[in-house]
């Protein structure tokens, strides 16, 4: 059953499964008795398994009755108890009690008398006493008239019970519908125990207000992570509970077998809570838990045998002891005078409306009651406080005549109210104080209210004028023409939220529910009072809530929270009945909104087990009508609002509304002719009329659910009315046609087919003809289009002020006709295509395409138009959006959806939207495909763009701070008088945001989701103008094969394609009726789409040139074949011809070459003579030549070595100056070492030297100064040193030079510290010496040297003559032998040729042999081939038709839709094609099927 799973096959094998029987129950009765100490144990277990058996038979079927072991064995726990507690009674009295005090909690009323009798049937003649606890009554007395309650006995009676039941069970359920007083009985009877001595509180908390995780805890399944739930940290909590005080965790919520079964094994006797962290928690001694709901459908046996039951009946608390209980609050006169009024007449009322009349919403009496009493705490005046007279009786009874109309006639519709009425005026046995209405007046008591003076007041008088301000156009959304509906509910309002009750106003659309609410709001002064709004949908959860709440208030202290800077506020909530509603009949989103208007407060989500408490916040709601799969909201919800049913204004309050604003646009100031302002006044009426009846007739099925007419379209009618001007309205035909235009834009364009267009054509011609006049009927344009751009941006004459503006004007006027709008729509797509980076738009403008893009154009062009376009797909819905919104100068925006695509990343993407249309002030337009639709929850955002125009928690607190900041001068500027107060500008923004960001829904119809979504989320039709659109018709599908085909190039007549692009247009349209065929017989649904239809015409373009290219190709070649057949017969002919002139040609070459032959063998002996005569010459010079070359080498090896010291002596000589010479010139007396390095320098010169004598210093010969001064004196003697001839020192020189270089101080060093710079001088000498003694082995070698090249320049002489002479006569040779080659090439190249022009003839004639036969078989082939093109036109649009269409259809199908239709069409408009074609061998070869 539910909450149970079965187990799994692979796991259930392996245990072995033992069914349990049910035990003898007597037995163990008799067992336990016995041991209590019962002497009839017999008799009493037989008495007591005999009252439990007829108790399961005979009482009605209650899920939450159990008369099983656990309840046995609990009664003989208390058995034993109550033996020990009361000596001196019978056993029979004490099993008899306890058995009556055990059972009786729980049954139902009408099981309870059955029950009694039963139990004494069983025990006769026994009458019991009821057991007493006195001074636990006593305390509960005390509490009841602490509470201000009334001590009533029935309910005291179930305190008692409670009382009773947790003596002897640690787990409870007090049950019962809302009102019957569960919750104050718990709390009353804690109370009374703490006052008796034992300290009891409580810990409450919803179920079903968190999900599962929160409550219990979660594991965090990657990192194992345990976070603790509510409930679990709740039951932590009670471990560390005081010494002595007792606990009890009330679960106040609906019961689902999930999260109940879990708690299983803290219910039974294992008192121990178990996580899924593995924690086993057990039980606090002093715990109890109590679970509070208003059914228990989905509760398991399990469940409820081990719970004590309480149940609460609604019988148990009427409606009498919560008006006393009220009345306690006022004074005690008042208070007899009401109690009085209401027992005259309430009930009889009361029965009457549940008996007769039709409540809107399922109430129960208590909530009729407490409405009353609200109603009435908000009437009675308050009096000052000096004043103590009491209110007079009769403005009191007038009052409560008052209070019964809106509390048992608020959930009523206008007729039942009017039934009620006359019911009250003429039952005899009530009197009411009713107000006089006169005889002929259509009112009711219902358009009646008491004023402050006790006295009746219509509630006309009440209602303010409202004029229309003729110098200025006011946003039309904020217009609020006041009528008696809604000055009346802005009453009952007020009676109940200026006491911080919530409201809930139900009702059909466009009842103006939420107008009045918000507007209601409006009026409070932001400085004391903030209003928020947020709306419901399918997808709205708990968490969403709860966050939405949150965000709405800061921290005051501690744990409460309220609205900023000590406010109020009120939270007005939307469709609160959307929310979905679980599997378990449950809406948990409204559990918590309960939770938080009954506690105050919610658990924090992020810190589990810390309550919230919400201060200063008071909820207003709206809902539809509960009913017609539209749900209700939970009945402990209800009863926190008081409700009232917004009925539709009557048919004079809605031609006043739209009566004002249609006179006061087209007025006087405003330059309108009067006939136009006379017939503006007539059309009111004639637009609700035909509203009406379209309504009547209009009704929604499951296939049109959509078609919901509500006041929002008459409203939108009203508000493309006052787009236009006097400059353009000028006459009434005009103004009939824009009136029309408008009625056909709000009202027909949903309609799903062309009969519901028509039908409405015809009801808008019968209507005026009726109302207006049938003169007017010829003024009825057929089909008036408005548009308001169809004029240019003026031209800049550079004259214009600085702010001129150059846009174009958006003028709204009637389009002149279809052409000059289409040349207008291309101009604009053009410059779409130039603008937009990447935009290849080509559409085609047939007439359906212009008018949805003037649709849509219309709705996106008011503040706040939103569109919702439907249409199966390629209807083009996109495309025309997208050039509608560049029209209008928008900026298109479209989700870019990638595989990581959430709800955060749409979250991004509206906050962009916002900030454009909010934040920049530019229109945007938000494309949204159904496609995109990720996630349901996506919806849930779209849905409140489109209600409320706010997402909560959308921006962060700083990025609001920083939009808003940006926002003050702008706002400065529209609104001067406006304080710029954060509350404000979040207001201006969101307003702003509003009128400049449009949604257009693009869905697709196909299928159910379009429908489920648009119940789930009603925003998506109520907040939208609906554009359906209907298939393409004929003249569109050619039109658009045309514009694809027009440049394509076919092989066919001109007529031929005509026809083939009309065929196109038909093929589509009769496949779509095939499909509605298809569905009769088959109850299959498939669809052809516009798409379909492009891709059937692009996939004909690629069929047609792909076969055409192919079909080309085996032409070509068949062709190609045939004439290479023809070349060769002509080649053999011409080339036996050639062959004999290159034969003849042949034989003279030859002799030519054998002549020059002859030539050549004679100049090739005389060459190789004289070539072997030179040779012999080389080879003498030769030898020569090599053996100069060695010796060469040997001198210049020898050379090498006296390189160095030639070097150093160089750079000695570089170091010498001639100045420095000069300078021992001159000296007087020279160093010796000087003077003998001169005698060595002189020695080299071979300059005189003075005789030899023995110098006296040293031991050498005296130095010949003097000649050294007259060979330093010589000029140039730097460069003589430089220039030394080194070859001409001889042996003797250096002989006499050996004394001088032998003595010990001729050094260098020695040199450099006597002389200086002349030091050169010395180094040079000795490097002479060294190089004579290297040179003198050279020189012989150089004299054999030369006397060798002599003898080698006369051998080469000889040599070259020689060679000069072999050179002439290899020359002759060359010449010769050139010719003989020339010959020979000759000769070859003709044999070649010969031989070539052979095989080609031999080829050519085994070609024409061989193919003789194939000749006339290609020639056959060709004339195929270009019949075969010719028929490909028809060939490729069946095959094409066959791929694009036929794939959703049965074999049967197919073959009718390609036989019988398609190419019937094509034999009647005479298009070429193949007869039988097979498609397949047609569309693929047989290797690719291979």
């Amino acid at each position: 059953y539910a909450g149970r799973q079965e187990l799994p096959e692979n796991l259930k094998i392996n245990f072995r499964t033992v069914a349990m029987m049910v035990p003898d129950r007597q037995i163990i009765i008799r067992v336990k008795l016995a041991s209590c100490g019962f002497l009839e144990n017999i008799l009493l277990a037989r008495k007591f398994y005999t009252l439990y058996k007829l108790c399961e038979e005979q009482l009605t079927k209650q899920v939450h009755y159990d008369f099983g072991l656990r309840n046995i064995l609990s009664c003989l726990r208390t058995l034993g108890a109550a033996k020990r507690t009361s000596p001196g009674d019978t056993e029979s009295t004490i099993v008899m009690r306890v058995l009556r005090d055990m059972n009786l909690s729980k049954l139902v009323d009408e099981d309870e008398p059955l029950f009694l009798s039963l139990i004494n049937d069983l025990f006769p003649g026994i009458t019991l006493d009821k057991a007493g606890y006195p001074e636990l009554e006593k305390a509960i007395a005390d509490q009841v008239e602490t509470a201000g309650l009334i001590n009533h006995p029935a309910w005291k009676l179930k305190l008692v019970q409670l009382f009773e039941t947790q003596r002897v069970r640690h787990g409870m359920m007090a049950l019962g519908p809302t009102g019957a007083g569960k919750t104050t009985c718990i709390h009353t009877l804690m109370k009374a125990m703490t006052d008796c001595g034992e300290p009891h509180r409580e810990m409450r908390m919803n179920p079903k207000a968190i999900t599962a995780p929160q409550m219990f805890g979660r594991l965090d399944v990657a990192t194992n992570d345990w976070t603790d739930g509510i409930f679990s940290t709740l039951w932590r909590r009670t471990h560390r509970a005081k010494k002595g005080e007792h606990i009890w965790l009330v679960l106040d919520g609906p019961v689902d077998a999930i999260w109940i079964e879990n708690l299983n094994s803290v219910l039974d006797d294992n008192k121990t809570l178990t996580l899924a962290n593995g924690d086993r928690i057990p039980m606090a001694t002093n715990c109890k838990i109590i679970f509070e709901p208003d059914n228990i459908d989905n509760a398991s046996p399990a469940t409820v045998s081990r719970n004590g039951m309480v149940f609460m009946s609604s019988s148990v608390l009427e409606w009498k002891p919560i008006l006393q209980a009220w009345l306690r609050t006022r004074n005690p006169s008042e208070a007899a005078t009401i109690e009085s009024i209401f027992d005259g007449s309430f009930a009889q009322l009361y029965r009457f409306a549940i008996q007769n009349l039709v409540f809107k919403m399922k109430v129960l009496e208590c909530m009729i009651i407490s409405q009353c009493c609200k109603l009435l705490q908000g009437l009675i005046p308050k009096r000052e406080e000096k004043d103590t007279s009491p209110v007079p009786v009769e403005h009191l009874e007038k009052l409560y005549t008052f209070t019964l109309m809106w509390s048992i006639g608020a959930m009523l519709e206008l007729d039942d109210r009017i039934k009620m009425a006359e019911w009250i005026k003429n039952n005899p046995d009530i009197t009411m104080n009713l107000p006089d209405i006169p005889e002929d007046s259509e009112a009711t008591i219902f358009d009646y209210c008491v004023d402050n003076d006790g006295n009746w007041q219509h509630w006309e008088r009440r209602v303010e004028e409202y004029h229309y301000p003729a110098d200025s156009t006011p946003e039309y959304g904020s217009i609020l023409v006041p009528n008696v509906d809604n000055v009346r509910t802005d009453f009952l309002i007020h009676t109940i939220a200026k006491q911080t009750k919530g409201v809930l106003l139900i009702g059909e659309q466009g009842t103006a529910k939420t107008v009045m609410i918000k507007g209601y709001m409006s009026k409070y002064d932001p400085d004391f009072h903030l209003s928020k709004s947020l709306n419901f949908s399918s997808a709205t959860t708990p968490m969403l809530f709860q966050r939405s709440i949150e965000s709405y208030v800061d921290k005051r202290m501690g744990s409460t929270y309220g609205p900023p800077a000590g406010k109020k506020m009120t939270v007005f909530v939307d469709d609160i009945n959307m929310p979905i509603i679980n599997e378990w009949g449950d809406q948990i989103t409204n559990e918590i909104v309960r939770q938080l208007m009954e506690t105050k407060g919610f658990y924090n989500l992020d810190k589990p087990g810390d309550f919230t408490n919400i201060a200063d916040v008071q909820f207003c709601a709206a809902m539809i009508q509960p009913g017609g799969g539209r749900n209700d909201i939970p009945n402990r919800l209800k009863r926190q609002f008081t409700i009232f049913n917004c009925s539709l204004p009557s048919n004079p309050s809605i031609d006043k509304i739209f009566g004002v604003i249609g006179t006061g646009h087209f007025c006087e100031k405003r330059l309108f002719p009067a006939d136009v302002r006379a017939m503006v006044a007539k059309i009111v009426p004639v637009t609700r009329r035909i509203w009406q009846l379209t309504k009547i007739k209009m009704l929604p099925t499951p296939a049109k659910f959509h078609y919901v007419f509500n006041l929002r379209d008459l409203s939108r009618i009203w508000e493309g009315m006052l787009k236009v001007l006097s400059e353009e309205c000028d006459s009434v035909q005009y103004l009939l046609s824009l009136w029309e235009h408008e009625c056909v834009r709000v009202i027909a364009d949903r309609f799903t087919n062309s009969e519901d267009k028509d039908w409405f054509f015809k009801a808008i011609i019968r209507v005026v003809g009726e109302n207006l006049g049938a003169e007017y009927l010829e003024e009825l344009d057929p089909e008036p289009y408005f548009v308001d751009f169809l004029r240019d941006a003026p031209e800049p004459t550079g004259e214009e002020p600085e702010d001129a503006d150059l846009e174009a004007p958006k003028i709204y006027e009637k389009i002149p006709s279809f052409q000059v709008l289409s040349e207008r729509l291309q101009m604009f797509m053009a410059s779409y295509n130039d603008t937009v980076r990447g935009a290849h738009m080509g559409l085609v403008f047939f007439k359906d395409a212009m008018t949805h893009l003037v649709k849509i154009s219309r709705v996106i062009r008011t503040p706040r138009g939103n569109s919702l376009l439907v249409g199966v797909g390629g209807s083009g819905k996109q495309s025309l959006t997208r050039l509608a919104s560049f029209i209008a100068g928008y900026k298109i925006f479209q989700i870019t959806l990638t595989r990581s695509y959430n709800q955060s990343n749409l979250m991004d993407d509206l906050k962009y939207l916002y900030r454009v249309a909010g934040g920049e002030g530019n229109g945007i337009t938000f494309i949204f495909t159904d496609n995109e639709i990720k996630d349901e929850a996506f919806l849930e955002y779209l849905n409140n763009v489109l209600s409320s125009g706010e997402v909560s928690n959308l921006f962060a607190r700083d990025e609001l701070d920083e939009i808003t900041q940006e926002l003050i001068p702008i706002m400065k500027k529209e609104f001067p008088r406006r304080p710029p107060t954060q509350d404000n500008l979040y207001a201006y923004f969101i307003s702003r945001a509003r009128d400049n960001l449009h949604v257009v829904l693009c869905f697709s119809p196909v299928g159910e989701k379009f429908r489920n979504r648009s119940l789930k989320f009603p925003g998506l039709i109520s907040g939208c103008t609906m554009d359906w659109f209907l298939g393409w018709p004929k003249d569109a599908l050619v039109a658009v094969a045309d514009s694809f085909l027009a440049s394509y190039e076919m092989v066919c007549s001109a007529e031929v394609k005509q026809q083939v692009v009309e065929t196109m247009g038909i093929f589509h349209d009769k496949v779509a009726e095939a499909c509605v065929k298809y569905f009769d017989r088959y109850r299959r649904q498939t669809h052809v789409t516009p798409k379909s239809y492009l891709s059937f015409i692009d996939g004909y373009k690629s069929i047609y040139s792909e076969k055409y290219a192919h079909i080309g190709e085996l032409s070509r070649r068949m062709n190609t074949g045939l004439e290479k057949l023809i070349e060769a017969g002509e080649s053999v002919a011409e080339l036996s011809q050639e062959l004999a002139v290159k034969e003849k040609d042949l034989a003279v070459a030859s002799a030519k070459a054998d002549k020059v032959l002859a030539e050549v063998t004679v100049s090739a002996q005389a060459a190789e003579k004289v070539k072997n005569e030179v040779q012999k010459v080389k080879d003498a010079a030769q030898v020569i030549v090599d053996g100069i070359a060695v010796e060469k080498s040997f001198a210049e090896e020898k050379l090498e070595a006296a390189k160095p010291a030639l070097a150093e002596a160089e750079a000695a000589l570089q170091t010498i100056k001639a100045a420095d010479i000069g300078t021992v010139r001159k000296l007087a007396k020279p160093p010796h070492l000087i003077m003998r390095i001169m005698d060595c320098a002189l020695l080299l010169f071979r300059r005189r030297l003075d005789p030899v004598t023995q110098d006296p210093d040293r031991p050498c010969p005296k130095p010949s100064w003097s000649e050294s001064l007259k060979l330093m004196s010589a000029g140039g003697f730097l460069s003589m040193l430089q220039n030394f001839p080194k070859d001409t020192i001889t042996e003797e020189m250096v002989e006499l030079m050996q004394p001088y270089l032998s003595m010990e101080d001729y050094s260098l060093e020695n040199a450099k510290k006597v002389c200086g710079n002349v030091a050169g001088l010395l180094a040079w000498t000795c490097a002479m010496a060294v190089f004579y003694g290297i040179n003198k082995e050279v020189l012989p070698l150089k004299a054999n040297l030369a006397i060798q090249e002599a003898h080698l320049a006369k051998a080469m002489d000889q040599l070259n003559k020689a060679q000069a002479q072999l050179d002439a006569k290899q020359a002759e040779l060359d010449e010769v032998q050139a010719k003989f080659d020339a010959a020979m090439k000759e000769k070859q190249d003709l044999l070649d040729d010969a031989e070539a022009c052979k095989k080609k003839m031999d080829a050519a004639s085994a070609l024409i042999g061989g193919l003789a036969g194939e000749k006339t078989r290609w020639t056959q082939q060709s004339k195929e081939f270009k019949a075969q093109i010719e028929r490909l036109v028809g060939d490729s649009l069946l095959c094409t038709a066959f791929l694009s269409y036929s794939g959703p259809f049965n074999q049967e199908f197919r073959t009718y839709l390609l036989k019988d239709v398609w190419e019937k069409e094509l034999t009647v408009r005479r298009i070429p094609f193949t007869k039988d074609l097979n498609i397949t061998s047609e569309l693929v070869d047989q290797p690719t099927v291979g």
